[in-house]
């Protein structure tokens, strides 16, 4: 068996989120996207048998930037309430891109949930051990004095923003704002943590 070339895979990849984007699953064809990468149809089929898995690609892509985004900020030297709000601002922004698509968004999200079910959990529990861990640091870093247990602040925290974050907009009576939950997280933050100096 030959050996995929991993840059045209990432392009492939590249496309098909783009074309996904703009048409939804239905849509969007192989064809076309394999035209758009200069492949023969054929060599799209060797990198990805089918468009279930092509999409199943580009969510994965979609995985990856979460799991690099909640290391690279845990990993940072800022402050916790800092963290936490740049945290949620791009979990916030990376949903919002999705679901601001109107009916091909919802239509890509219902499809996607249909063909890999345990995507809704895996990115919750991403989210909650991504914040349980914030808030760890933040009670070992002692900018934390207002948390006396941290498992059912959490709970609460994760409840009062849960709504911000659902992936289609057939949900909404209102479209989410950041500002709005940005005066939630602001909420928590002052009775949760010690104002910073300087």
């Amino acid at each position: 068996m030959r050996k995929l070339d991993e840059n045209k895979k990432k392009l492939i990849t590249k496309i098909a989120r783009k074309h996904f984007k703009r048409l939804g699953f239905s849509k969007a064809s192989m064809q076309s996207i394999a035209r758009e990468a200069g492949l023969a149809v054929g060599t799209l089929y060797l990198y990805y048998p089918n468009k279930a898995e092509l999409l199943r690609g580009t969510v994965q892509e979609f995985v990856n930037n979460h799991l690099n985004l909640s290391q690279e900020i845990l990993a940072s030297k800022k402050n916790t309430p800092s963290k936490i709000k740049l945290y949620l601002k791009e979990r916030f922004e990376a949903v919002d891109e999705v679901r601001s698509r109107g009916d091909r968004g919802a239509e890509l999200n219902r499809k996607i949930f249909e063909l890999f079910p345990e995507r809704r959990h895996e990115e919750s529990e991403l989210m909650i051990s991504t914040l349980y861990r914030l808030l760890e640091q933040g009670i070992e870093g002692e900018e934390l004095p207002g948390i006396k247990d941290l498992n059912s602040d959490l709970m609460v925290f994760m409840h009062a923003i849960s709504w911000f974050f659902l992936p289609t907009d057939e949900v909404y009576d209102e479209q989410p704002q950041w500002s709005r939950l940005n005066q939630i997280i602001n909420w928590f933050v002052e009775r949760w943590f010690i104002p910073v100096k300087g």
